[in-house]
C-alpha cells in the first residue's frame, strides 16, 4: 500500500494547490472591481469632509440608546477621513455626536444595575454617567443619567474577500450598536455615492436599498464554507465566480430566528454573519469581563439548519433549558433548541448576573 499512499498524498497536494490558485483568482477578480469602488468612496467622502470642515456644519441626529429610547437633540460634527492598507482596502469616516443642550435622561435597565448598564455602553465609547438611582427594586431598575462628552461615530468601508463584497461597518450611527452591511462593488456608481452623502449628512436617502440582502450574504457564507469542506468541480468554481460578481442564480433559505439577550442587550443571530463569539476580549461579539471567562470562550454557529453552541474555554460553558434540563460543555458542541440560559465559566444559576438568555 506504500505506492498507493504516496499517490494519494501527491494527488491531495495537487488538489490543494489547485484550490489555492482558484481562491487567488477569485480574490484578484474581486479586487479588480472593489479597489476602484473603494477609491471612489474615499474620494467622495474626502471631498465632503473638506467642505464640512470649512463650513462647520453639524447635522441634527436622533440617537437610540438602550433603556432610554430615541433621544433627539444630538449634533454630528468633527469629521475626519482616513484610508488604510497598501493599496488601501479600508476607508474610515469618523465623526462625533454631542448633545446640543445637555440634559438628564431617564433610563430603565433590564436585568442589570444602572452602573453595569452604563459600563456596557461605555464600551461603545458613550460617556454615560449615572447621576442618581431612582428605583433599585426588582429586575427593572431606574436611574437618571447624563452624557458627559461626545459619542464617537464610525462609518467604515472595507473589501471583504470572504463575502465577495464591500462591507460597510457603522458604529453608533443611529443606535449605540455596531452594524454590518454588504454591497456589490459594481453598485458603487455616481448615484450610489450621492445617496451615500445624503446618508452621512442624515438627509432623506435610499442608500441602504442598495444593500446586499441577508439571503445573499448567507448564500455567500455557505458557499465559501462548502468550498473549504468539499472538493470543487469546474462547474462549482464557475458558480462561485458568478456569486462573487453579484449575479446569483439561487438563494438559500434564511436561518430561523435565534435571539440572544444579556444584561438588557439583544442580538438577532438570523441576521448575524459568521460565528457569534462570546468571551472576555473586545473582539468578541458579546464581551463578558469575568475572571473565569476565557478570552475567546464560546461561539454560536449556524450549520446544516441548526444553531450549534461550542465551548472553547478553560472553565466550560453551562447550559440550562427552560424545561430544567442541564448540560455542561467542555471543548464540545451542542445544538440549541427552544429557550433557556447559559453561563460562561460558572454554573447557570439564577444568582449569576451574567446569564445569557436564548430563545428560538
Amino acid at each position: 500500500m506504500g505506492l498507493l499512499d504516496d499517490l494519494k498524498k501527491r494527488a491531495a497536494a495537487k488538489e490543494a494547490a489547485t484550490r489555492g490558485t482558484q481562491d487567488d483568482n477569485r480574490a484578484q477578480d474581486l479586487l479588480a472591481v472593489a479597489l476602484p469602488a473603494l477609491f471612489r468612496i474615499h474620494q467622495v467622502l474626502g471631498d465632503l469632509v473638506k467642505q464640512l470642515r470649512i463650513l462647520g456644519d453639524e447635522a441634527p441626529v436622533t440617537l437610540k440608546i438602550p433603556g432610554v429610547g430615541e433621544v433627539p437633540g444630538f449634533l454630528q460634527g468633527q469629521y475626519d477621513i482616513s484610508a488604510e492598507g497598501r493599496p488601501p482596502q479600508t476607508v474610515s469616516l469618523r465623526c462625533a455626536l454631542r448633545l446640543a443642550r445637555p440634559r438628564p435622561l431617564e433610563v430603565t435597565t433590564a436585568g442589570a444595575s444602572p452602573t453595569a448598564w452604563a459600563d456596557r455602553l461605555r464600551q461603545h465609547g458613550a460617556p454615560i454617567k449615572v447621576l442618581r438611582v431612582t428605583d433599585a427594586r426588582g429586575p427593572n431598575q431606574k436611574a437618571v443619567v447624563g452624557i458627559d462628552g461626545t459619542i464617537p461615530v464610525l462609518v467604515q468601508f472595507s473589501i471583504d474577500l470572504e463575502h465577495a463584497a464591500v462591507q460597510l461597518l457603522t458604529r453608533n450611527f443611529d443606535e449605540l450598536v455596531e452594524r454590518r452591511q454588504y454591497f456589490n462593488p459594481a453598485d458603487v456608481t455616481e448615484q450610489w455615492c450621492e445617496e451615500l452623502l445624503k446618508y452621512v449628512l442624515r438627509e432623506e436617502n435610499s442608500f441602504l436599498r442598495h444593500e446586499v440582502s441577508t439571503d445573499v450574504r448567507e448564500q455567500l457564507r455557505r458557499r465559501l464554507e462548502w468550498e473549504k469542506l468539499k472538493d470543487q468541480s469546474l462547474e462549482e468554481t464557475t458558480e462561485t465566480r458568478v456569486a462573487a460578481s453579484g449575479i446569483l442564480k439561487q438563494f438559500f433559505r434564511r436561518p430561523p430566528q435565534l435571539k440572544v439577550e444579556w444584561r438588557g442587550l439583544t442580538w438577532d443571530l438570523a441576521t448575524h454573519v459568521g460565528a457569534f463569539t462570546l468571551g472576555r476580549v473586545s473582539d468578541c461579539d458579546l464581551r463578558i469581563r469575568r475572571d473565569r471567562v476565557s478570552r475567546f470562550h464560546a461561539r454560536i454557529e449556524y450549520r446544516e439548519g441548526e444553531y450549534h453552541l461550542t465551548d472553547d474555554s478553560t472553565n466550560g460553558t453551562f447550559v440550562r433549558f427552560s424545561d430544567g434540563r442541564r448540560q455542561e460543555l467542555r471543548k464540545t458542541s451542542m445544538v440549541l433548541q427552544g429557550s433557556g440560559v447559559f453561563a460562561l465559566g460558572d454554573e447557570a444559576s439564577d444568582d449569576n448576573p451574567d446569564l445569557v438568555h436564548f430563545v428560538m
